[in-house]
């Protein structure tokens, strides 16, 4: 697994109410700068078709922080102008109100020379591909905080068009929208890719870990994950003197995000009870038709496994609607794009009745690297019927890709579960 991650007894808060976002964070955890083991939870909620596709109302973002249910970031003819977007090519719709967000193409050593050798690098980038605004290095020193470099702007997308965050204390708090995995030229960025930062998973200087102050290879620094929600601002530890990318956000507008438009089709959920492999795959079926049941969901729904010489992919059709979270979010554009990428959208990061929204703590098995790989006889713990050697787990599903993590067969995990 990855490097500074540790496994502490996992905490879901049920909070009812839709709209409602609570962030669940252990104290000792944000001082140390580690942070990377506890979820938040809040109201999710969607309504349901009658066809029992999911219909979202907007209950995974915090009311108090949108402005209203209306369009995207940018309207109908501008999205669809920036879907084949080429590097370089962001489109009109970012470029003018809203702040711009990217992860750099380029890597750096923890001696690259400081904050404002950091906001080099982001302007340059920037203006290479053409994108207007100032732009800083998201990095704390021994003296300066990430968070409070951006404080006083407001409203961040991507170079893609897709919202970030709408708010500073949104990004402290792991309210993160559409992960930052695009470059400034709108190139996708590696999920798992780390990004220097010097802080806790609340954007605070972790003591101690920022590289000597960004002059140094010698020892460990703070990273953040791009593709992860409440591990973007830090909690992860990385070497100074191996390459890491720097997350650049553009200062000095203040623009309120409008809610993400919702999406109809069929529900993919988190368990909240845990899987041990065992009873196959119809024990794992079991638990995830269960818990849409007691949430109120109709349909039938399946674990996103893979089996002893099967993919996870093969257990679902393409064919039918995209899938979406209880918030109503698609994960991906189409079934499709969801099954054969080895990266998504969005983190799953709900459970069926929307009122648990889980973060990196929450481990799932997989039984294969990717939903298109089949999985082997050792990948799969015996198809899921045995609780002896390791199998194929994730880390974290609060991040937009797969992982590939060795987990004894007698681990309870969570599992992904999605609606046929």
């Amino acid at each position: 697994m990855h490097r500074g991650r540790s496994r502490t007894t996992k905490r879901y808060v049920h909070v009812g109410g839709v709209g409602t976002l609570v962030g669940v964070l252990l104290p000792m955890l944000v001082a140390a700068g580690c942070g990377d083991d506890d979820a938040t939870t809040g109201g999710g909620g969607a309504d349901e078709g009658a066809d029992g596709s999911v219909v979202g109302d907007g209950g995974g973002r915090d009311a108090a922080r949108v402005v209203d249910a209306g369009p995207d970031v940018v309207d109908a003819s501008a999205a669809d102008a920036n879907e084949d977007a080429e590097p370089g090519d962001a489109g009109p719709d970012v470029r003018e109100g809203a702040n711009i967000a990217f992860a750099t193409s380029r890597t750096v050593r923890g001696d690259f020379g400081g904050l404002g050798a950091g906001d080099a690098i982001c302007n340059e980038e920037a203006a290479d591909a053409g994108l207007p605004g100032t732009y800083v290095a998201y990095l704390s020193t021994s003296t300066v905080d990430a968070i409070d470099r951006i404080a006083g702007s407001r409203g961040w997308v991507r170079p893609d068009g897709k919202p970030f965050a709408d708010r500073p204390e949104d990004i402290a708090e792991g309210r993160i929208i559409y992960p930052l995995v695009r470059t400034a030229r709108n190139v996708e960025a590696f999920a798992f890719g780390h990004h220097f930062t010097g802080s806790n998973v609340m954007g605070r200087k972790a003591i101690g870990r920022t590289c000597d102050d960004w002059t140094s290879t010698t020892g460990d620094a703070s990273g953040g994950s791009f593709g992860s929600s409440i591990a973007f601002s830090g909690g992860t530890g990385v070497r100074c003197a191996d390459p890491q990318w720097l997350a650049c956000l553009g200062v000095g507008k203040t623009f309120a995000l409008p809610a993400p438009p919702q999406t109809q089709g069929r529900l993919a959920f988190v368990t909240k009870g845990d899987f041990t492999p065992g009873g196959g795959l119809a024990a794992a079926d079991a638990l995830c038709q269960a818990e849409a049941t007691a949430a109120g969901r109709t349909g039938t729904f399946r674990a996103l496994l893979a089996a002893d010489g099967a993919t996870a992919a093969s257990r679902f059709s393409t064919a039918g609607l995209p899938w979406v979270r209880a918030d109503g979010l698609a994960l991906a554009e189409t079934a499709e794009a969801f099954l054969t990428k080895p990266q998504y959208d969005l983190p799953i990061l709900y459970s069926a009745d929307g009122l648990t929204r889980f973060d990196s703590s929450r481990d799932y098995w997989r039984g294969a690297p990717a939903p298109f790989t089949p999985g082997t006889s050792e990948s799969t713990c015996a198809s899921w019927t045995t609780t002896t050697g390791n199998g194929t787990g994730g880390w974290g599903v609060d991040r937009v890709g797969w992982g590939n993590v060795p987990t004894p067969c007698d681990q309870p995990l969570g599992l992904v579960c999605l609606q046929e």
